[in-house]
């Protein structure tokens, strides 16, 4: 059992596409928005905002938790990653 609940946790962790922080503040200027939302690999939704107090990017999940990135787009040669200053937890509801 141990083994489904880790890979759930774990796909939650990864989205698909090379999305390196220049990326994702070129598609929300050319959008005209501030928020991003992201498919994982395991169906969840995570969403990245600007805020607009600091200009850093924040990520949070579909129950409205933040989490700063702390390290952000180190690329990797099949994405890149980032580290945040917490956990978020999967939240499986996807946004109406």
């Amino acid at each position: 059992q141990f083994e489904p609940q880790m890979r759930a946790i774990l796909s939650y962790t990864i989205v698909p596409g090379k999305w390196d922080e220049a990326r994702i503040r070129r598609v929300m200027a050319h959008r005209h928005v501030t928020t991003i939302a992201f498919y994982t690999l395991n169906g969840a939704v995570l969403q990245v905002h600007l805020e607009a107090a600091s200009g850093e990017l924040v990520l949070s999940n579909m129950r409205g938790e933040t989490n700063r990135l702390w390290v952000t787009g180190l690329p990797q040669s099949n994405g890149v990653l980032y580290f945040t200053q917490g956990v978020l937890t999967p939240a499986l509801s996807r946004p109406n």
